[in-house]
């Protein structure tokens, strides 16, 4: 299924306009027996397409996984207290920061079935 990149929020990896292909195969499968044996399942680094009702589409990247504990601080993430390396796909110097969902030093932990996601 192809998707448009509306934003610059997943740069440098996916920039504006770009048209992206998404599957549906592992949001079908991924949490079955036969998503496990195959490998389907979201891992913390895939990009994932979402919709949120009454909104187009996000594209962003999981960086928590179910039972992971995520805090931002500082303009770093760390999960389950561990710095987050984000070097491979955040431009150097980049800084994350807390906003109107996740408040500066506040912890969120992901629930099962949930992820957290960046970008």
């Amino acid at each position: 299924m192809p998707n448009q990149v509306q934003g610059s929020s997943m740069e440098p990896t996916v920039h504006q306009g770009e048209i992206i292909l998404t599957n549906k195969i592992t949001n079908w499968l991924g949490d079955t027996e036969i998503g496990h044996k195959l490998g389907l399942n979201y891992s913390r680094g895939d990009i994932i397409v979402f919709r949120k009702p009454g909104l187009s589409d996000f594209i962003k990247r999981i960086i928590a996984e179910p039972g992971d504990k995520i805090e931002i601080s500082d303009g770093r993430v760390f999960i389950n207290d561990t710095l987050l390396d984000e070097s491979e796909y955040l431009p150097e110097g980049t800084r994350t920061e807390a906003g109107n969902f996740f408040e500066r030093k506040q912890t969120f932990d992901c629930s099962r079935g949930k992820f957290f996601c960046n970008g």
